[in-house]
């Protein structure tokens, strides 16, 4: 298993961006603080926060807020944690752009409103590679930390792997520029190919899945120009 580091540690990853790089790098990574979100892109736009707050739930956040509240999301592999970076304010802020967006139109067109939080948000994509201890890694996991009968690390294929307590700087190992990561649709929309695992294996942990980091899609076209 790649990601344990020795018997007592493993290896999780997390996306973020760079604008608060250097807040992690002295404090270590906290809970988001969903309320400071939606009271922050409500003054942005001149709306209740409490408006923002509530539409934001139509959007869905609150089937994750607690959790967000109370624990950080890791992954075991870096492409799904880089899949993550590059949201200033993180996925709550993103959602909240929406929520905005939505009220600030009178609209329900959500795909509209995600496209517009998208650009809102983008940032500078950041990688956090953090060392933590076995036992709480088992314990976000509900298992023992072993190889299943199919060859797949249940700590490397996870995605949403949250634990429940706040990251001190000391876990920390790595904090980088991470490149983008691309899906079926990305290569679709900038390519116009239909690129299938068949034709380029995943850079993900499972092969069949299409997700690749944007290097191994720059380097398999320009192999076949």
């Amino acid at each position: 298993m790649g990601c344990v580091t020795d018997p007592e540690f493993v290896l999780l990853f997390h996306g973020t961006n760079g604008d608060v790089a250097d807040v992690i790098r002295r404090e270590g990574v906290h809970f988001a603080d969903l309320r400071a979100e939606a009271q922050l892109v409500g003054e942005q736009f001149g709306l209740d926060p409490d408006a923002v707050w509530a539409r934001a739930d139509l959007v869905g956040f609150t089937k994750a807020a607690s959790a967000r509240m109370t624990s950080v999301s890791f992954a075991g592999h870096p492409i799904n944690a880089a899949r993550y970076a590059g949201v200033a304010g993180g996925e709550a802020r993103r959602e909240m752009y929406q929520a905005a967006w939505l009220i600030m139109n009178d609209s329900e067109e959500s795909g509209r409103a995600d496209r517009w939080s998208f650009e809102q948000t983008q940032a500078e994509r950041i990688l956090i590679t953090v060392r933590v201890p076995l036992p709480i890694v088992q314990a976000a996991l509900g298992t023992e930390v072993r190889t299943d009968p199919m060859g797949f690390d249940p700590i490397e294929t996870a995605i949403n792997l949250r634990i429940d307590q706040e990251i001190p700087p000391d876990w920390i190992v790595g904090i980088e520029p991470v490149e983008r990561v691309m899906d079926h649709d990305d290569v679709r929309n900038e390519y116009g190919v239909a690129l299938s695992a068949d034709d380029l294996p995943s850079d993900a942990p499972y092969p069949w899945e299409g997700t690749w980091w944007e290097s191994s899609i720059r380097r398999w076209f320009s192999e076949r120009r």
